[in-house]
């Protein structure tokens, strides 16, 4: 039943982003950092603040350059063409492929099986919110950039398989 809506992950993962964005108020003042993707128990912020954000939760540079290399090998599977004035790695969505990748790879480069800390980001439902102006997320969908490779290398965005 391919495009049904899995509500069951939804809730969980709206009430997660509720939750972090009422602990963090102050985090959206500028346009450009109002997107957040989540999956695996995993945030990942567009804009500047993403940045930081990874490295203070999860302790991985999404700057770095072995990882933009896996993130850009992975987009030319896609035949991934710039359709925006910005760069993939700088959407919520590509920050939460790179983060999951560094978490992914931290967690086999330790010996742990990789199943047991965090997967591939191939196997994660993935949810893509866009925050308001009082602070609330509402689903989203991804941008022209996005669009041409998160429904073929993540499991479900937003709920639909597809």
């Amino acid at each position: 039943m391919a495009g049904h809506k899995l509500t069951q992950l939804g809730h969980p993962a709206g009430k997660k982003i509720q939750t972090y964005l009422t602990s963090n108020q102050n985090l959206f003042n500028n346009e450009s950092q109002r997107r957040l993707a989540y999956a695996d128990g995993v945030i990942a912020i567009s804009g500047a603040t993403g940045l930081q954000l990874a490295r203070d939760l999860y302790g991985i540079d999404v700057a770095a350059p072995e990882l933009l290399d896996r993130f850009n090998a992975m987009l030319h599977t896609f035949g991934y063409a710039q359709a925006l004035g910005r760069t993939a790695d700088l959407c919520a969505e590509g920050r939460l492929w790179i983060t999951l990748t560094g978490l992914h790879s931290r967690s086999a480069r330790e010996g742990l099986p990789p199943r047991h800390q965090h997967g591939h980001p191939r196997h994660p439902h993935v949810w893509v919110y866009e925050i308001d102006r009082k602070n609330r997320p509402k689903e989203d969908s991804p941008c022209e950039n996005c669009r041409q490779w998160v429904r073929g290398e993540f499991l479900t965005l937003n709920g639909t398989s597809g």
